[in-house]
Formats: C-alpha cells, sequence, structure tokens
C-alpha cells in the first residue's frame, strides 16, 4: 500500500510529465487551442490536460488564455490557449 508520501511524490512527477507533453504539443502546432484539442494530439485525456493549462499559465508563466473561444465536444464554450510571445524553453 502506498503512504501519502509516495502518493504525492508520483502524482508531482506525473503533473510534470503531463506539462512537458502538453507544452510540446503547443509548440508543435503554434496556435491557439483548447484543452480538449490538446488531448486529442497526445495521450492524456481531456481532465488530464485541463487541470495542468492553470499552472502552465500561473505558475510558469508559458502560455496565456486568448479573448477567443471554441466550443468543444460537450457544447460548451472553452477558452483557447496559446504559447506567450516571449516564452523561453523552461525547465519545468
Amino acid at each position: 500500500m502506498e503512504t501519502s508520501t509516495e502518493a504525492y511524490v508520483k502524482s508531482r512527477s506525473n503533473a510534470e510529465k503531463h506539462r512537458n507533453i502538453i507544452m510540446s504539443v503547443m509548440e508543435n502546432h503554434r496556435k491557439p487551442m483548447s484543452s480538449e484539442q490538446i488531448s486529442i494530439h497526445c495521450i492524456l485525456t481531456h481532465p488530464q490536460v485541463w487541470r495542468r493549462m492553470s499552472e502552465l499559465a500561473d505558475d510558469f508563466g508559458l502560455i496565456e488564455r486568448t479573448k477567443d473561444k471554441t466550443v468543444n465536444s460537450s457544447q460548451y464554450h472553452a477558452t483557447l490557449w496559446k504559447l506567450k510571445t516571449n516564452q523561453q524553453k523552461l525547465e519545468l
């Protein structure tokens, strides 16, 4: 059975891997994308992606919300995210 410390370390490691995957997709496409669109282009699920988007924007400053929205597969409006124009490659 996992201890809470082991679970915490594992979740932090997964979050870092997920952020790296998301950034790779965004760098490859170089256009604003929703979290659902990003998930289509990688091995992550939509919830795994959207959980990391605010971190990448607010904590790391690598991406930003656009004013534009798109409609996702569940017919809700979704934020489009883009790479920051002054973004430098940072280690997450």
